[in-house]
């Protein structure tokens, strides 16, 4: 490997200035206002759901929702576990409920400029990736980064994976294939078998090196595949077994109905082998969609030995990924792991070319610095000040959302008042469920649903989405509003 002095952590002057500065940069779009939105409809919400149970209960092997054994949501416990830890450690909030997304991207990033420096003394590589995947629209949006998702945390693994048993693949170390048996396992206790799709690049790229037969031949693949498959099968037995139908579930859930679409629980919208092309051009990777391809080819061609063969590893999954998830169900951030990797092959690339003009320009080491400055400042600025106006921007545009804000704004405001009714005709919205779920047990509320037949006979406070007033007002109830929001009313029938 590369023995070239790495200008970030071997300047022994200014090394733990860089360093710092790096990780204001990454962190601050993962973390700024990482708490000011309410908790969005679905996943993230479910979980919260689940960890807040978990949290009360104690029991750590079966996520629970309305204190019923889970099996809609079926994916393994890790992500909630930390969502729980994070319950305890920082309250019931939304910062405790996406705070281990957006570790693990903070982690990740920082991962990449630590081991391009370790490894290839370019720790400059890890961080033009790092930047790059932080300015990208679909990592930085929701069911990512930024909430609490699994995805962050899956991604983040999933590349651990990546680069350890490319490691192995480079030196032969048993220590490499070890980590990647780890940060496998610990993949799938975080969203299932989503990480097995590397599998089939991992194959292909062993066969280009001729490096199948001799991995196969190594005790230490067949014993860390043995231990990761007990942890593994040993979670999903004893979950069975704990709750009988939850392993029929996870078949319909998660595996091969789901990916056919012929699931009995989800059904999704069919679309073409180029969705998820149109997804990263339009909006998920659009800033760096146009250098992934020249990218590609410069860091194929143009490096040597172990980041040649890094650039060609990465360029299989890739691909690889690529076509797997697009032969079957298609969802907005099924392709997110495309976005750190095809990151990682543009800043290689990018650090190719500012090492060219940096050569090639004949003056002083200081004017070429300056010269470096601004043409990173010139290729980042519009990308990384869009991000984080993204992340200081706490428009809402759902009101199905607004019931966190609106039960703070009550506690606020109206900290007398502990008892009211909410008009949800929808019934199983997953923000309100953990809300309600906070301030009922926790803050001692009594705060409940109502429906439409017990409205007539009800004297009380009600709170109810301003889109539903329109078909309310048809029952001439007499209210007077107490409480007024662009999304949602308080009012006194």
């Amino acid at each position: 490997m590369s023995v070239n002095k790495d200008f970030i952590l071997n300047s022994k002057p200014y090394k733990y200035i860089w360093i710092f500065l790096i990780a204001v940069c990454i962190a601050a779009p993962i973390f700024l206002h990482l708490d000011s939105k309410p908790l969005r409809e679905w996943d993230e919400a479910r979980n919260a759901i689940n960890a807040f149970e978990m949290s009360q209960t104690g029991n750590v092997l079966i996520k629970t929702y309305n204190y019923q054994a889970d099996l809609w949501e079926t994916k393994p416990p890790l992500l909630v576990w930390f969502q729980a830890i994070g319950f305890k450690l920082f309250g019931y909030n939304e910062f405790a409920v996406r705070l281990p997304s957006a570790l693990a991207a903070f982690g990740m990033c920082l991962f990449l400029v630590f081991w391009f420096g370790k490894y290839f003394k370019l720790s400059i590589i890890g961080v033009l990736s790092a930047i790059i995947i932080i300015t990208s629209w679909g990592y930085m949006h929701e069911h990512a980064a930024r909430t609490g998702d699994h995805d962050a945390l899956l991604i983040c693994f999933t590349i651990l994976s990546l680069f350890n048993i490319f490691q192995y693949f480079e030196t032969s170390k048993n220590e490499f294939l070890n980590r990647f048996f780890l940060f496998l396992t610990l993949a799938v206790y975080t969203k299932s078998i989503v990480v097995l799709l590397i599998l089939p690049g991992l194959f292909i790229y062993s066969v280009y090196k001729k490096l199948t037969i001799k991995t196969i031949k190594n005790p230490r693949f067949w014993y860390g595949m043995s231990i990761a498959i007990v942890v593994v099968f040993g979670f999903y037995i004893s979950r069975e077994i704990a709750e009988p139908g939850y392993l029929k579930a996870v078949w319909h859930n998660e595996l091969f109905p789901r990916y056919l679409n012929k699931s009995d629980r989800y059904q999704y919208n069919q679309t073409d082998f180029w969705f998820y092309y149109q997804e990263l051009k339009n909006w998920q990777f659009k800033y760096w969609f146009p250098f992934i391809l020249p990218s590609v080819i410069i860091s194929i061609f143009c490096y040597q030995n172990a980041l040649r063969n890094l650039a060609i590893f990465i360029s299989i999954q890739i691909l690889l990924f690529y076509i797997i998830i697009s032969n079957g169900t298609s969802n907005v951030w099924y392709d997110l792991l495309i976005i750190p990797l095809c990151a990682i092959i543009i800043g290689m690339a990018l650090y190719k070319l500012f090492e060219l003009i940096y050569s090639s320009i004949n003056t002083s080491k200081y004017k070429r610095a300056l010269i470096f400055i601004i043409l990173f400042s010139f290729l980042f600025y519009e990308p990384y000040q869009a991000i984080i106006q993204k992340a200081l921007n706490n428009e809402e545009t759902s009101s199905q959302v607004m019931y966190g804000y609106a039960l703070k704004r009550i506690e606020k405001t109206k900290p007398q008042l502990k008892d009211f009714r909410i008009y949800e005709p929808l019934g199983y919205n997953y923000p309100l469920v953990f809300y309600k779920s906070i301030y009922n047990q926790t803050k001692g509320y009594k705060i409940e649903n109502i429906n439409e037949a017990e409205l007539v006979n009800f004297k009380g406070y009600l709170l109810i989405l301003n889109e539903q007033l329109p078909a309310f007002n048809k029952h001439n109830f007499q209210y007077k509003i107490m409480l007024n929001d662009p999304f949602y009313s308080l009012i006194e029938l």
